[in-house]
């Protein structure tokens, strides 16, 4: 009995946990379900990308959860990440750590809304600084020459078919 009640236990179903989770909207009419991947852009020349989160898309919506909190790997030198939200084929796996974006069978993008991720010595640029510490969702402030990001809801990140992201750094 004691063998029965342990095993019920370790497969009670409950989600593995996660550092955070961000529900979203994809509009990309052709793709009814999908896998997303949370993409970290690393400003500099050249641009580097590191992955790190995934999670899945169904019927317009997606749900991409980050099982840590992202690494130094994935964040600037000023302490602040900015991760895109990036629609891939349905059951697509990309290990977490550093990718290159042209070799990604990339279907769509937040291009102007993302997930930041703010240290607590981050010297990022001016616009980081209204933002909470750890992780929050921002959407794309369009300039013209630098953009910059402001809060949003999380819930308001649309994943859409484009290549046209956000121009912070």
């Amino acid at each position: 009995m004691a063998i029965l009640l342990g095993f019920a236990a370790c497969t009670s179903g409950d989600p593995p946990k996660q550092a955070f989770v961000v529900d979203g909207f994809v509009n990309v009419p052709t793709i009814q379900a999908g896998s997303v991947i949370g993409l970290w852009e690393l400003a500099g020349s050249p641009v580097r990308h590191y992955k790190l989160g995934d999670g899945p898309t169904l019927g317009g919506e997606f749900t991409l959860g980050f099982p840590t909190e992202p690494p130094p790997a994935a964040l600037n030198a000023d302490g602040i990440g900015v991760a895109y939200v990036l629609l891939l084929p349905e059951l697509t796996t990309i290990p977490e750590g550093p990718v290159t974006l042209a070799s990604l069978p990339a279907q769509g993008i937040s291009s102007n809304g993302a997930i930041i991720y703010k240290t607590t010595d981050a010297t990022g640029p001016a616009w980081s600084r209204a933002l909470p510490l750890r992780f929050s969702c921002v959407q794309c402030v369009r300039s013209g020459a630098l953009d910059t990001f402001v809060l949003q809801p999380c819930a308001s990140i649309l994943v859409e078919r484009t290549t046209d992201r956000c121009n912070w750094f």
